[in-house]
């Protein structure tokens, strides 16, 4: 076993990365079907995998299909343990924090859906209405909101998360997973646009949630990273189910989300945002553009910019275990694991998950079992056991990025932070 020494002096013992699982159910694929989504459930052994078709235009009909792996139980796993089938393409999936059967899922026509993986072959237990005030696009993101105000007014623990939603239309819709016929409120992203003095609404490709618990950062089909305010009351909420249920959405003032901040822009759409688990002001983005992007919230200006390949990024994920390293997905199958304890401008490791060339579609950390890495290519998702240079903390690491955090909010160059990091 090969010995690594880093940058702050601590010992990694380095076992190489290995493949655990291959996983595909679709045997018979006649719609071209490809994994769009992957999301580990709240005990870390189950695996969703979302399939469906992001290239198409106009309404789809192609069905689609959700299907689960219990990677904690013995046997093989050629055929998952729930397959779920939907009328049209997925495109997102998210499982509840806490409910490991409960799940969520976008559809490339908006519909939103809940499933309980726990019944025999899946159960659908809600989805959205057809209504103004719904996605009228493709869903690109799903994720839960941790709202305890709501739970202990509603004296249920299990109704303190809220589901939030991210579409192509440009909306942000937040729902009650218990009753989705309509959203709860909504907030399109409409700003001012820099080439005059009209207002354009931004179709959202991707997000991530600040630690804050109160707002989102959104990525934009044109590039633009937006920090969001998502302040709602039960006010606001009963005037938006008025206008909702009265098919008044025609005339509805949607409220923007867009805060004042404007962080640099990519040039193309932004496919992957992911905020620290360690520090909330620090996110990542990357792009079809091919760059990676570390931005404080409290600075528009990136602190760290990289252009690992030629080729364009389609994911960005935040490692669970280690404040410094952080993982993007790259168009041609490959995953760069960045350790910015050890450099700022080239991958630690790279990971090939792909025998033939073709875009990462999806890939994600376990919070559970951090040596467990999920990526999904073309209709196929691998499980890999990552080396524990990968997963160990350094005991200095949570002061490294708290560093960063501080330097970044005070206008120092990211140079400089880097730097000062490398030699510590």
């Amino acid at each position: 076993m090969a010995v690594r020494f880093i940058s702050w002096g601590a010992t990694v013992f380095e076992a190489p990365t290995k493949l655990l699982h291959v996983l595909d159910c679709l045997d018979d694929n006649p719609h071209d079907l490809v994994c769009t989504c992957v999301s580990w459930n709240s005990t870390g052994r189950t695996i969703a995998v979302a399939y469906g078709r992001n290239d198409l235009d106009g309404w789809c009909g192609i069905p689609g299909a959700l299907a689960t792996w219990n990677l904690g139980r013995e046997g093989p796993k050629e055929k998952p343990e729930a397959k779920i089938d939907c009328d049209c393409c997925l495109t997102a999936c998210a499982f509840h924090p806490e409910k490991p059967a409960l799940i969520a899922g976008g559809t490339f026509n908006g519909d939103l859906y809940i499933w309980d993986t726990g019944e025999d072959g899946g159960c659908q237990i809600g989805k959205s209405g057809i209504s103004h005030v719904s996605h009228q696009d493709s869903i690109s993101e799903i994720s839960w909101l941790l709202s305890p105000q709501l739970g202990a007014r509603r004296g249920r623990k299990d109704q303190m998360y809220q589901i939030l939603t991210l579409g192509l239309d440009g909306r942000l819709l937040i729902w009650s997973w218990s009753a989705t016929e309509n959203p709860l409120f909504g907030f399109e992203l409409s700003s001012g646009v820099p080439w005059g003095h009209g207002m354009a609404l931004w179709g959202g490709s991707s997000m991530g949630l600040p630690k804050d618990g109160i707002t989102a950062v959104v990525g934009t089909v044109a590039g633009q990273v937006f920090h969001c305010s998502l302040d709602h009351n039960e006010t606001m909420c009963k005037r938006f189910n008025e206008a909702a249920t009265a098919n008044e959405a025609p005339d509805l003032h949607w409220r923007s989300p867009i805060k004042e901040t404007e962080f640099e822009s990519h040039a193309g759409p932004v496919c992957g945002v992911d905020c620290s688990p360690f520090q909330r002001d620090l996110f990542l983005s990357c792009g079809a553009d091919g760059t990676i992007h570390m931005y404080s919230l409290l600075n528009g200006h990136s602190i760290l910019s990289l252009e690992p390949a030629s080729h364009g990024l389609s994911s960005v994920k935040w490692s669970p275990s280690r404040p410094l390293v952080f993982a993007v997905a790259t168009d041609d199958g490959r995953v760069l694991f960045y350790d910015l304890g050890k450099s700022s401008f080239h991958p630690s490791e790279t990971l090939d998950a792909s025998e033939v060339s073709g875009s990462v579609s999806s890939m994600g950390f376990n919070k559970q079992f951090d040596s467990w890495f999920a990526t999904a290519q073309g209709s196929t998702t691998k499980i890999w056991e990552l080396g524990q240079h990968l997963t160990r903390e350094q005991s200095v690491e949570p002061t490294l990025v708290q560093f960063i955090s501080e330097a970044a909010s005070a206008g120092q160059p990211g140079t400089n932070i880097f730097q000062q990091i490398q030699s510590k």
